[in-house]
């Protein structure tokens, strides 16, 4: 069976999803964007959305994604809080976890807090293995980025 691969990300303002893109196109994954029910704007997500990160509120889901033919999973998502945005949270809690690799990458523009260990809790079961933190993203043009973004795929491929 061929390992298949999956980029799972939040993105509110388009930095996570860029990223996300390029993971897409360097590996060749699958791609899925979480969508919520009801989505924060830029504002309400640096207040409604900074308390909801920082206490733990998962937010309904728009769609979802089988992730059960999946062993490759790439998790993205913006820094809120120093912590994982809370869609990314609904998103872990709602799948199974077990034989899974995870490969967690974030965007933020002051440090990535807590991601990564907060993924490795919540994906019970996974083998959770080395993140990327993406900072200030939006002032890095696409060739900046994709060098970015190779260089950390090259350094997991050889883990």
């Amino acid at each position: 069976m061929e390992n298949k691969s999956l980029v799972v990300y939040y993105s509110c303002t388009g930095n996570t999803e860029r990223v996300a893109e390029l993971i897409k196109k360097e590996t060749g994954s699958d791609i899925f964007e979480i969508e919520l029910k009801k989505d924060y704007s830029v504002a309400k997500a640096y207040t409604i959305g900074l308390v909801h990160a920082s206490t733990g509120y998962k937010p309904k889901m728009q769609d979802d994604i089988d992730i059960s033919k999946y062993d490759t999973i790439y998790l993205g998502t913006p820094v809120w809080m120093f912590t994982i945005a809370p869609a990314l949270r609904t998103f872990i809690k709602t799948h199974n976890w077990e034989k899974k690799t995870v490969f967690p990458f974030c965007t933020d523009e002051g440090g990535k807090g807590n991601c990564f260990e907060k993924i490795e809790v919540l994906c019970k079961g996974a083998a959770v293995l080395e993140g990327k933190e993406f900072g200030f993203v939006k002032n890095k043009s696409d060739e900046e980025l994709k060098e970015l973004v190779t260089s950390w795929l090259e350094d997991i491929k050889e883990e």
